[in-house]
């Protein structure tokens, strides 16, 4: 049917269309319905970019192709955004799915005027709107922040796209899509990181320990989802005496920063879902004063510890386990040694599938893939939609967002030892492939760990990490886990 492919452009009679889908029933991904209701090419974003490059200039050789989204801040993020490119280009180097390839169309949603004038929280939206109603896409990989996550679903759920983020855990987003899935009807939001529910029961019981408890905990969160859903967690966790300080702009945060500074607080539950604030607490904090110390809170839980009195201990949670905040906020260097932290523990650096997945990121991007917290959770959740698709192609007839969903709702396995999970790596995709032509259910171990997704409510879970900044000053290193 695809020499009606150049229809639209004058070759060939053109067709009347009423909607965007009824421009992809005739033609494939990608072709809408334009202004004057006839089947035209969708018009490339500037935001985005694709895998392979070629994929809209060469539309004759990728007609057939399976094509998914992912929307990413790749400026914040791009050692994730590269994570879901990769998983992607093996994929196709393992032959694609029945004979056809996969594409990615990966849209920025940074604030920049080189591309337009639109905000970030708008952009995040447009472009997860376009890649479903436009591009068609049955699935979206990201965004990587609960707020953005939450927009954009709400935005795409209409079209019946499916999304996975693999960083956005707030537990606001838990029932979003529904409250009872089940196998036939699946929910259309899932994530790889598990969500804040277990991350602020850890940091309250980190908080809590002997040598910790030494005053009152001032709580600065940002407003959203994110940010109120943690510190809720923590907050109804703790029996510590805290100060609750909501921030919904850069001036309340600075004026958050400066009340911790002069007040008598014994640590600062810093909560955002964006890296700049973290980045201008740390700075901030460094230039008012008021928060330095030997060694406040630094090796708790570590034998023989003496807490040393003075300063104010700072607590991050996950998203601010990066390296490139380290770099920016160098000149609050003087703190670091105060900083502990926590986040979704990844899989042990020697455990087979994560040693897997960095040597190929390495390979494939000359970069270290632990530069960041939430990689491996980004490449399986890739690998998790592509999986999805197998499911959706084989066991329904098509690839749809509902198809892929049933497909997570099959990795799960109970009963299976780990050692005899399938590896969420390249040379298992035709394993799964196979398995789920054949109707049968798997059990997947990920780079991020075992992937073991409850299904009444369709999330995973795992320890959370208690982490500190090394004394180089220079990355993070483990103090202990705290099991969920």
């Amino acid at each position: 049917m695809w020499w009606f492919l150049a229809c639209s452009l004058g070759t060939f009679p053109q067709v009347d269309c009423s909607d965007n889908s009824s421009c992809r029933s005739a033609f494939g991904w990608g072709w809408t319905c334009n202004g004057e209701g006839l089947c035209d090419e969708v018009t490339v974003q500037e935001r985005c970019t694709t895998e392979p490059e070629d994929l809209f200039r060469n539309r004759d050789t990728y007609s057939d192709a399976i094509v998914l989204g992912s929307v990413y801040d790749r400026n914040a993020f791009p050692l994730e955004a590269l994570s879901i490119q990769l998983a992607v280009s093996q994929a196709n180097q393992q032959l694609g799915l029945d004979n056809r390839d996969y594409g990615l169309v990966s849209c920025d949603s940074f604030e920049d005027a080189d591309y337009d004038d639109l905000d970030q929280e708008t952009a995040n939206v447009e472009m997860a709107t376009w890649l479903a109603d436009e591009v068609g896409v049955p699935a979206i990989v990201g965004p990587a922040t609960s707020g953005r996550t939450e927009a954009a679903f709400l935005a795409v759920e209409p079209f019946g796209t499916m999304m996975i983020s693999p960083s956005a855990t707030s537990p606001a987003l838990t029932a979003l899509d529904g409250l009872s899935p089940t196998d036939e009807q699946p929910g259309l939001l899932w994530r790889t990181a598990p969500p804040d529910d277990l991350q602020g029961l850890a940091i309250a019981q980190d908080m809590a320990l002997p040598e910790r408890a030494r005053g009152t905990v001032a709580v600065v969160y940002q407003a959203g989802s994110y940010g109120e859903g943690l510190a809720t967690v923590f907050l109804d966790a703790t029996d510590l005496d805290t100060d609750a300080i909501e921030f919904s702009s850069d001036n309340a945060r600075d004026a958050a920063v400066a009340a911790v500074a002069s007040g008598d607080y014994a640590e600062v539950l810093f909560i955002s879902s964006e890296r700049s604030d973290f980045v201008a607490f740390l700075v901030g904090a460094a230039a008012a004063g008021g928060f330095e110390g030997d060694d406040p809170c630094r090796n708790v839980a570590k034998k023989n510890y003496v807490p040393v009195p003075g300063g104010v201990c700072i607590f991050l949670p996950d998203g601010a386990y990066d390296d490139s905040i380290l770099e920016e906020a160098a000149s609050a260097s003087s703190l670091f040694h105060q900083i502990r932290g926590s986040r979704p523990a990844s899989a042990d650096p020697e455990d087979d599938v994560f040693k897997l997945f960095k040597t190929a990121f390495a390979s494939a991007y000359n970069e270290d893939a632990t530069g960041s917290g939430f990689t491996a959770y980004a490449y399986d959740a890739a690998w998790l939609a592509i999986y999805g698709t197998a499911w959706s192609l084989f066991q329904t007839g098509e690839i749809t967002g509902t198809g892929v969903a049933k497909g997570l709702r099959q990795v799960s396995r109970e009963g299976v030892d780990e050692e005899d999970a399938i590896y969420v790596q390249a040379l298992s995709w035709p394993t799964v492939r196979a398995t789920f032509e054949a109707g049968d259910d798997i059990d997947v171990r990920g780079a991020s760990g075992q992937l073991d997704f409850d299904p009444s409510t369709e999330e995973t879970s795992a320890p959370i990490e208690i982490w500190k900044v090394t004394d180089a000053g220079d990355g993070f290193e483990a103090v202990y886990e705290v099991q969920p």
